[in-house]
């Protein structure tokens, strides 16, 4: 994944001692959560019971609501 290689591009910018900082340390363990964070989401979403849950339980906008809002 582009999270992970983006992740290994810092660590090996650190380690060649092209550029330190502690932002760049920071980042290499924040894009690394990424996936961590998106993976529960995808679960529910992509799991039919679970979308089914989820599709209830967030209101979402019908055609006919958009041909009145344009009238």
């Amino acid at each position: 994944p582009a999270c992970v290689l983006v992740g290994f591009a810092f660590m090996f910018i650190q380690m060649a001692g092209y550029y330190h900082s502690e932002e760049i340390e920071r980042m290499t363990y924040t894009i690394a959560v990424v996936p961590a964070v998106f993976n529960p989401v995808l679960t529910l979403y992509f799991i039919h019971p679970y979308r089914k849950i989820v599709a209830n339980l967030i209101p979402y906008r019908t055609s006919s609501f958009n041909k009145e809002r344009s009238t």
